[in-house]
This record gives structure tokens, C-alpha cells and sequence, in this order.
């Protein structure tokens, strides 16, 4: 930009602007104000707006001045603000661009008007923002100017519906020896609104006329001299199709069935603490929702979670995926009853008081066709024999892509290999239903040994302290190694002085002292690097990629080391059968015994695919 604005105008080029001057005004060009202003390619769209990034010069006197002010204008595309916002949209650097030069206007007053109303895009609906003196005040956004609306009817007729007097300070003239503007206080004239009734409706229909011509509606600068009123340009409003806050909330929203629809982050919150970017909700979206449909067919355990419209059993709203509640109760237990409530503890660890959900689960009605029994022996058995093919398959996957192909090589290869990871999915679906079906059988067991109609806290206990100690999944090996690796950092470092550290400090040290400390650091990495926050949405960094909010935690638990919470030690299976003091028979006690084995094995199971699942996201 510096370049550009020292450099000189050729004298071909003065030439050619002097002569056009004179031609246009009869030779007067010394005594003549010029505006000089932009015309870059893309500069006013429906889409852009580069408003105040390129330069104007108002009240130019002389023909040298004139020529400083071009190459001045022509400068002040290269500026920063400038050049990031075409770097934003796309647009060349060195764009083509004119420069106008134009004769001042001396006006009354100016300002905007917007053939339509700007935030609402109501067509019956003219803007009109003014301003005394020139319009620079208005455009800029100097002062608090007068706001006008005119209303429009269907013939055309105008009708003045509002006025909105702004706390006008000040106003913008030119200077009267000198070129250039400045600004002169308002008095008296400051309370008024700076123009009349009858000129706002002239410019109402003025701006009709702009807005027919052009074929859509317009934001027009117009000045007022006099009785006169001039159009000095009119553009899209850029702002009219811009998606509003609300619509961009709900960009990737699903369709519901109903109103009477019940939805929940339960069991999903575990891996999605919070929304979703549009990448990983697309992604999630077209590869687990698909795979979960086949994966229905493929055990023809029904069609209700078929729609073309929308997905049934996983709806989104405002970036967050979710689970139709009325969809999985009807699935596993078409006639409701006391199945329901087991799937609410496997997702929400207890049972739900809620009457119009229930009501709701009630009356929705589907076809014969879609209701299958809530069994499935393949499911239930051999869910551990999918997910150890899974981890055999997928155990060092990677997607082909390095950094020599371009962007389009990489997307290719990032697409093609997508649908390599439904194993795993199924997996995961397996060993997840299969966890649901044992919960479901020991839920009825321990009501039936209890003399239990219904669940209550008491059942809920016994429950607990059943499936409590699974074989070790590997979910829960990750506050065992956090807890690790903050007993080694304690005993290299005071507590106090690494949690004083800056999250960056404590990440260096970590990283490259060589201390007993890094080593346990890299291997925790090297194991859990995976894992993270909101870690299932694939834009999110891991702890690999990002190790400072991990750092941070490690920051706060060596500062508790000393009084942390010991992990529960694992509980067989006849010990904690035996703490419940049921009056089991032999027979009762080797039901239960298997029941709550293959319960903790199916839940180890699920966790495990659910880590694979991470490391493949990874």
C-alpha cells in the first residue's frame, strides 16, 4: 500500500484526466469540488460489501489534488483490512478497479435509504437515514442520524408511518477555502429531523424507481440540494440475505415427526459434551446414521427407524445430536411396559417421571411390520467375536493421505476410505444393544429376587453395586493414568510450583525435560492421545494435538495428589452377589452369577469399541 501511494501518476494519464475535466465542465476545473471514490470488481454485491475499506476523498479542489487522491484511492485496496476481506471471500488481491471523479454535491443534507427494510427484508417497508450537510456523517456512522420509514401499498402509494429523530451532533460540510471536509456543530437544528415530509416521500419514490430498474431491492446514497434531489449510488444490500442468528443455529437441524416429539443427550453427552461443528455433524450424520439403518435391516429387527425425509432414531437440532426417545422405547418394547424402563436406566441410570413422555410412547402408533421381539441371540453372544475382528482389522488404521497431495487428492482419499470404518461401527452397535439386553435381563432378575414390581431406589442400588466392576474397560483405565501421571509429576516437581506454571510453561517442561515426568507424559499420550474434549466430533483437537487442556487438569490434580479418590477395587461376581443378602437358592445364585458376568463383559465391550471408534476418528 505504501508503494502505491508514493508513487507519481504518469503524465499520459494527467493528460487524460485533465482534458475529460475540461470536457465536462467547460474548462472549470480549478474552482470545481470533486468527490473521488472506488469502483473495485466485487467491491458492492449481495454477498460483499467493502464499505470504509477503500478510500474517499471529498471536496477535492484542484487538478493536482485530484491526481494525489486517484493514486491515493487506488492504494487503498492493498490495505490490510481490505486485502483480509477479499482473502475472506475469495477475491484477487490486485482486483481491477476504476476511480470516479465526480463534482461535489454542496448539499442541505444526506444520507441512506434501503428500498426495503434491512433486517426483516419486508418489501412494503422504505428505510430512510438522514443527515443536514453532507452524507458522510450518515455513511460513516459519525452521528446518531434521523431514521425515517415510509410505507409502501400495493399501488404504489406512499405513506409516512414513522420518524426517529437521531442525537445529531454534528454535520459534515466542505471547506469553504481549502479542499477537503469538516465538521460544524449543530444547534438549534440538532432536535429536528433534517429532512421534511414531503422530501422523504419523493425519495421513497425515487427509490422505487432505483429498486424497478435494478430488479430487486437497493441501498441507495442519495444528497438533497435545495429542491433538488441527486442519486450518487446505488448498490445490493448486502446484509438482506445473510443468514440470521437463528438460521444459522439451525442450519443442519433434522426434521421432527410431531410436536409431540422427546428428545436427550443422554448416553451421547458422554462423547458430545456440546454441539457439534458442521464437519463433524455432516460426518456423523452420513456414516453412523446409515450404518445404524443397515444394521437394523441386517437384523430384521424392524423398519420404524426408516425414513427418506429425516433420521428417526438420531434428530439433530442446533449442532447437537440427540435421541428420539419415542422412537428406542418403541423399538425395544413395541408394547411398552416395564422394557421401557430398563432403557431408561441403561441411558439415564434411572427411570424417568414423565407423564406426557410416557403418553406420548403410547400413542404412537406404527405398523405390524415394524414390531420385533426385543431377543436376538446373535446380538447378544457374538458381539465379542465382531468387536475382536474390528480391533484386528483396525488396529494400525490410517488413511493414505501425506503432505504432497493437494487438497483435492486429500479429500478424495479422506472420502473413499470413510466407509472402511463400518466394522467398527458395527461393533460398537453390537456390543452396545448387547450391554442393553444383559442390563435388561438383570434389571428383571434382581426385581423378581427383590419381590419387586417396579424399580425403586433400593433396586437401583443393588444394580449398582452388580455392574460396578467391570473387566477393565478401557474408559475407565484413563482417570487411572491421569492419576498416575500426576504422582510422577509430584514427585519430580513441587505441586505448588507446576500448577503456578502457565498451561504453555507446564507443556514444555513436560515435553522435552528429561525427567521421569516427560517419559510418563508421552506414554499417556501415546495411549490416550485419542481421547479429548466433545471427542467424537472430528474438528476438535485430541490431546495429542492439543495437550493444554490436558495439561491444565494435570495442573489441578497434583495439587490434590495426596487426597485423591482411590479407584474402587474390581468386586467378583459371588462377592457382590452375596452383599446383596438375597434369599437366593443355588440355582438363583448361578442365574445371577451369569447375569451380571455377562452384563460387565458386555459393557467392557462396548467401551472398548467405543475407544476403537476414537482412535479410527483420530
Amino acid at each position: 500500500m505504501k508503494n502505491v501511494k508514493n508513487m507519481k501518476l504518469p503524465k499520459m494519464l494527467k493528460d487524460e484526466i485533465r482534458d475529460a475535466l475540461n470536457l465536462v465542465f467547460n474548462g472549470d476545473i480549478e474552482t470545481k469540488r470533486y468527490a473521488v471514490r472506488s469502483s473495485c470488481t466485487g467491491e458492492d454485491t449481495s454477498e460483499m460489501s467493502a464499505a470504509g475499506q477503500l478510500e474517499t476523498f471529498l471536496g477535492v479542489l484542484g487538478i493536482d489534488a485530484v491526481y494525489d487522491a486517484v493514486i491515493k484511492c487506488w492504494a487503498s485496496q492493498f490495505s490490510p483490512a481490505a486485502l483480509q476481506y477479499k482473502r475472506r471471500y475469495g477475491q484477487l488481491l490486485n482486483a481491477p478497479m476504476a476511480v470516479v471523479i465526480m463534482e461535489m454535491v454542496p448539499s442541505d443534507a444526506a444520507g441512506v435509504l434501503f428500498t426495503c427494510d434491512p433486517r426483516s427484508g419486508d418489501p412494503s417497508v422504505t428505510c430512510i437515514t438522514s443527515n443536514y450537510g453532507l452524507g458522510e456523517s450518515v455513511v460513516t456512522g459519525l452521528v446518531e442520524s434521523d431514521t425515517i420509514s415510509v410505507r409502501k401499498d400495493i399501488h404504489g402509494k406512499m405513506t409516512l408511518e414513522d420518524v426517529v429523530t437521531g442525537t445529531k451532533g454534528s454535520k459534515i460540510v466542505m471547506n469553504a477555502d481549502a479542499g477537503g471536509t469538516r465538521a460544524v456543530n449543530l444547534e438549534s437544528e440538532a432536535k429536528e429531523c433534517s429532512i421534511s415530509e414531503v422530501q422523504a416521500l419523493r425519495l421513497a419514490k425515487i427509490g422505487s424507481i432505483v429498486e424497478r430498474y435494478f430488479g430487486d431491492c437497493r441501498d441507495v446514497e442519495w444528497a438533497i440540494q435545495g429542491t433538488s434531489i441527486y442519486v450518487l449510488q446505488a448498490r445490493p444490500i448486502t446484509s438482506l440475505y445473510a443468514d440470521t442468528e437463528f438460521e444459522t443455529m439451525h442450519a443442519l437441524d433434522s426434521a421432527q415427526q410431531s410436536e409431540w416429539d422427546f428428545y436427550t443427550k443422554a448416553n451421547v453427552g458422554e462423547v458430545l459434551q456440546r454441539g457439534m461443528s458442521p464437519l463433524g455433524l455432516s460426518m456423523f450424520l452420513n456414516l453412523f446414521v446409515p450404518e445404524w439403518m443397515r444394521y437394523v435391516r441386517r437384523k430384521k429387527t424392524g423398519r420404524l427407524f426408516f425414513s427418506p425425509y429425516f433420521p428417526k432414531a438420531f434428530p439433530s437440532s442446533h449442532f447437537n445430536n440427540l435421541i428420539d426417545l419415542c422412537e428406542f422405547f418403541h423399538y425395544f418394547s413395541p408394547e411398552g411396559g416395564e422394557a421401557i424402563e430398563h432403557i431408561m436406566f441403561s441411558l439415564f441410570g434411572r427411570r424417568l417421571e414423565d407423564k406426557d413422555l410416557e403418553e406420548a410412547v403410547r400413542f404412537r402408533k406404527y405398523s405390524g411390520l415394524t414390531e420385533r421381539r426385543f431377543v436376538n441371540f446373535q446380538t447378544r453372544y457374538l458381539a465379542g467375536l465382531g468387536l475382536r475382528r474390528a480391533w484386528k482389522k483396525y488396529g494400525n488404521f490410517a488413511i493414505p493421505v501425506n503432505s504432497n497431495m493437494s487438497a483435492r487428492q486429500m479429500l478424495d482419499s479422506i472420502t473413499s476410505n470413510c466407509c472402511d470404518v463400518t466394522a467398527v461401527l458395527t461393533a460398537h452397535m453390537e456390543s452396545s444393544m448387547a450391554s442393553s439386553l444383559f442390563n435388561h435381563d438383570l434389571i428383571s432378575a434382581v426385581c423378581s429376587a427383590m419381590h419387586k414390581s417396579d424399580m425403586d431406589y433400593a433396586v437401583y442400588a443393588a444394580l449398582g453395586s452388580l455392574i460396578s466392576s467391570c473387566h477393565n474397560p478401557i474408559s475407565a483405565d484413563v482417570p487411572k493414568a491421569l492419576e498416575h501421571l500426576a504422582d510422577v509429576i509430584a514427585r519430580d516437581v513441587d505441586p505448588k510450583e507446576f500448577a503456578a506454571m502457565t498451561a504453555e510453561q507446564a507443556k514444555e517442561w513436560l515435553t522435552t525435560s528429561a525427567s521421569s515426568s516427560s517419559a510418563a507424559f508421552e506414554s499417556f499420550l501415546k495411549t490416550h492421545g485419542h481421547r479429548g474434549y466433545n471427542e467424537f466430533d472430528v474438528y476438535q483437537p485430541t490431546w495429542r494435538m492439543d495437550p493444554g487442556i490436558l495439561v491444565k487438569n494435570l495442573q489441578v490434580l497434583v495439587l490434590n495428589v495426596h487426597n485423591k479418590n482411590r479407584v474402587k477395587p474390581d468386586v467378583p461376581v459371588f462377592q457382590a452377589i452375596d452383599n446383596l443378602n438375597l434369599p437366593l437358592s443355588s440355582v438363583q445364585r448361578l442365574k445371577f452369577a451369569y447375569l451380571v458376568e455377562m452384563s460387565r463383559r458386555s459393557v467392557s465391550q462396548r467401551e472398548s469399541s467405543k475407544v476403537r471408534l476414537h482412535i479410527i476418528l483420530y
